[in-house]
């Protein structure tokens, strides 16, 4: 529906491509922005690199540009530039025209339509990409030079929202990764006064350091049956995959449903307080992909690429053994007990002699709780920083295509 002050444009009518290209020396100083330097889904420019490490050609580009990133348009890749550069071929450098606000634009290069578009105008099966003669092709209503601006800075004040608490929960993140070592090297904050050097570096005198075989009651491997192309539902037996196993978080949706010709092995079925090791590291070279199972629906059996740790309830707590073992010192201490190049495996035998802090049961649930504390906060930051991006959809939505209006300043400006 046309709106009053608004006009019916395609976006290669309001805006243009930068085609000039160069190959840059090593010395080349110049700013070189890549994909991976794009933000995904936001309007943020990650970083940049120089020119010279980048021996391919490349598409210059000018301050107030906006960055589009044709490779994979559903990535939602797309940012201005802040200043003169070189960036990737698999970039769209898109300049305004004289009725297009460069803000304005770079909104719209966030907008879900827009997106929707290069998405089903690109071409290819494993590396899509859109091309700008067919991005140029997306039209859309276009209001004048100053509720344009209007309504890029009403957009723009919710993306500094979002970008301010994505920096909180970044800092949230920092500062629970440095509790996290504090509390496990130099336990409860006051608690001690009396340090020893250990194997496993300085600890509190009166902790243990024992190896993780002697604190469990088993390590366990599980078997690999035949499971059905779906995930397990309520009330149905299914197989824990280790892609389930991530940072101490549990996902039960990756988890495969037993097939219906297989009997569940009981003895391997996962119980609430396991520790879950997955025993392969793959590309990540991480070892201990560890998660504390608090109670699972569907039923599951232990798989054969992850190893369960049932701790000795008498020398460990099951939720400090999963932090012990999401420790990247532990994880190093495991690292050289692998074996294998490009898929390291870790052994059971290997797990074992593996050296871990022990403070007394009192201690560990106090750190437990420092560390509930930091994920609680985790927690309410993602969820404001989740309701701030529905609000910004909503908000594009309705100012992109006039139904909500903004009054421009007075001055035009």
């Amino acid at each position: 529906m046309k709106r009053e002050g608004w006009s019916v444009v395609r976006l290669s009518d309001v805006a243009g491509q930068r085609t000039e290209k160069t190959v840059s020396v090593k010395a080349d100083p110049r700013p070189y922005i890549a994909l991976e330097h794009l933000a995904q889904g936001s309007p943020i420019l990650l970083g940049w690199s120089a020119a010279g490490r980048a021996g391919s050609a490349k598409t210059i580009f000018r301050d107030g540009d906006v960055l589009f990133g044709k490779l994979r348009p559903y990535l939602r890749k797309a940012a201005p530039a802040p200043f003169d550069g070189l960036c990737s071929t698999d970039i769209l450098a898109l300049f305004t025209r004289e009725s297009l606000d460069p803000g304005y634009l770079s909104q719209l290069a966030q907008w879900r339509p827009l997106q929707r578009h290069a998405v089903a105008t690109s071409s290819g099966t494993k590396m899509p990409r859109t091309s700008w003669a067919q991005l140029g092709r997306f039209e859309f209503l276009l209001p004048s030079l100053p509720e344009q601006r209007a309504i890029a800075a009403v957009l723009s004040s919710v993306d500094d929202a979002i970008e301010k608490t994505r920096a909180v929960i970044d800092q949230v993140q920092i500062v629970k990764r440095g509790l996290m070592r504090e509390l496990l090297t130099r336990g409860l904050p006051g608690h001690h006064t009396r340090f020893t050097k250990t194997e496993i570096g300085t600890i509190p005198a009166c902790w243990q350091v024992s190896a993780l075989g002697d604190v469990l009651e088993a390590i366990e491997a599980g078997w690999s049956p035949k499971c059905e192309r779906r995930p397990a539902q309520l009330g149905e037996w299914g197989v824990l995959k280790v892609s389930s196993v991530s940072s101490g978080l549990f996902k039960q949706h990756e988890n495969k449903a037993l097939h219906k010709d297989c009997e569940p092995n009981f003895p391997l079925e996962v119980k609430r307080g396991d520790v879950l090791v997955a025993r392969a590291s793959g590309v990540l070279d991480l070892v201990g992909r560890s998660a504390f199972v608090h109670g699972t629906r569907p039923r599951l059996m232990l798989s054969d690429k992850t190893l369960r740790l049932r701790p000795k309830v008498s020398l460990v707590r099951s939720l400090f053994l999963n932090l012990v073992l999401e420790d990247p010192r532990v994880r190093e201490r495991v690292l050289i007990r692998t074996t294998g190049s490009h898929m390291r495996n870790i052994s059971q035998r290997a797990l074992r002699g593996v050296p871990v802090p022990v403070p007394c049961l009192e201690e560990q649930e106090r750190i437990e709780m420092f560390e509930a504390l930091t994920i609680a906060r985790l927690e309410r930051e993602r969820e404001f920083h989740a309701q701030l991006e529905v609000a910004r959809a909503g908000l594009m939505t309705v100012l992109l295509t006039g139904k909500l209006r903004v009054e421009p300043d007075i001055d035009g400006k």
